[in-house]
């Protein structure tokens, strides 16, 4: 992985922890991530061990306002009832979900599958699947986040 994807993966975990209502216990800000690692991992893999790192340089400069980051990841294999049970997990361990992820991950899944995995050579099918993929990520979160306001 570049220098420079560290520091974009750097930035995208800063930004988390500073828009994401996270959950604040013992000194320790919960970040939750639902992704299709197994279903994508040649994109996915490097994306999660940039945020990896990012959250372990941030917490070895002293954290966010003296709080230490941890990353919760789970894997929703590309099924929308694995998401589901993904979220209710992340709500049940008090991790919010900050609006980064409804307004920023649909956006991203978009130009991921649209662009970098080159669907634009498909046509409308590519076009097609792209949205579907950003609506199924934004959809997974908006489920997440009224799960979390139920409680």
């Amino acid at each position: 992985m570049s220098r420079s994807t560290h520091f974009f993966a750097a930035g995208i975990v800063a930004m988390l922890a500073a828009t994401a209502t996270a959950a604040h216990a013992q000194g320790v800000i919960k970040i939750g991530e639902i992704n299709s690692y197994k279903v994508q991992p040649a994109f996915l893999e490097p994306y999660k061990k940039g945020m990896e790192l990012a959250v372990e340089q941030i917490n070895a400069a002293g954290g966010v306002n003296g709080k230490k980051l941890q990353l919760i990841v789970r894997d929703d294999n590309g099924n929308p009832g694995d998401a589901v049970r993904a979220a209710e997990e992340l709500v049940s361990r008090k991790t919010k979900i900050g609006l980064y992820n409804l307004i920023v991950d649909p956006a991203w899944t978009f130009v991921r599958s649209y662009f970098l995995q080159r669907g634009f050579l498909d046509g409308l099918e590519g076009l097609t699947i792209a949205h579907m993929a950003a609506i199924y990520t934004f959809l997974k979160y908006a489920k997440a986040r009224n799960m979390s306001w139920d409680r």
